[in-house]
């Protein structure tokens, strides 16, 4: 089973403030220069096309279904973050980064606007869940909150997906990955990370409960996510929780 992913080009679904810049360190070591490419969805698309038989990875922000485009066997990893620590951290993370798209929009604004106004939907609402489901853009703000996106997820993390981490079992996602990949060096020192921010428990109850009801879809997947993966790390052996 696992020579079978060996052989498989890794697609590496890369949500935003989850600790995915470091994940993409980690791979590059896997592989040589040429056969990683990292960049945008249409980038990667286009690389599809042109190359598809030098790859043996793909990494980047987008969301489920590149795999459309591709004609050899495939498999996913991902990693999912606590829906409300990852939208604080993404405010934060946005506000010390001029080149950031959303910069202009959010350098003068509170964390209760950001995270309350849905001009910032890709930031604030349910984004783990619309970019695993893999829908199309939503017309309006309620489309974040339809329950089948959830249930596209799962099922898209079921059946595609070799190993779905989190955030906060960081080191642990890494060992499942190494076991089922067939990595070999997977040391790393953390990239990207947001600094001068507000902890959880620092930001003010209402505006947590607005995270919250924005990301309800999120924190039933990050759970769901969260289950499987205890139960896959607590299926290792001893000599595999070692190496």
């Amino acid at each position: 089973m696992k020579d079978k992913i060996l052989n498989k080009l890794l697609i590496f679904l890369h949500i935003p403030k989850t600790g995915g810049v470091t994940l993409r360190r980690i791979i590059d070591k896997q592989y040589s220069l040429d056969e990683v490419h990292e960049g945008s969805e249409q980038g990667m698309i286009n690389r599809l096309k042109r190359d598809e038989d030098k790859l043996k990875c793909i990494q980047g922000h987008m969301k489920f279904g590149i795999h459309t485009h591709c004609s050899k066997p495939y498999t996913y990893i991902t990693m999912l973050r606590e829906p409300i620590e990852r939208v604080i951290s993404v405010y934060y993370f946005i506000r010390r980064r001029p080149q950031n798209k959303w910069y202009d929009d959010v350098k003068n604004i509170s964390l209760k606007e950001f995270v309350s106004k849905d001009e910032f939907w890709q930031n604030n609402t349910n984004i783990q869940t619309f970019l695993l489901a893999g829908g199309e853009r939503p017309n309006k703000i309620t489309d974040l909150f339809n329950l089948n996106n959830l249930s596209q997820a799962k099922k898209n993390l079921n059946k595609y997906f070799s190993v779905v981490g989190i955030t906060e079992m960081f080191d642990e996602s890494l060992v499942l990955m190494k076991q089922e990949l067939g990595w070999d060096d997977i040391s790393y020192t953390r990239k990207n990370v947001s600094k001068n921010r507000l902890a959880k428990g620092e930001v003010e109850k209402e505006i947590i409960e607005i995270i919250r009801e924005r990301n309800r879809l999120d924190i039933e997947l990050y759970e769901y996510v969260k289950i499987n993966l205890i139960k896959r790390i607590e299926s290792l052996n001893v000599k595999d929780k070692d190496n």
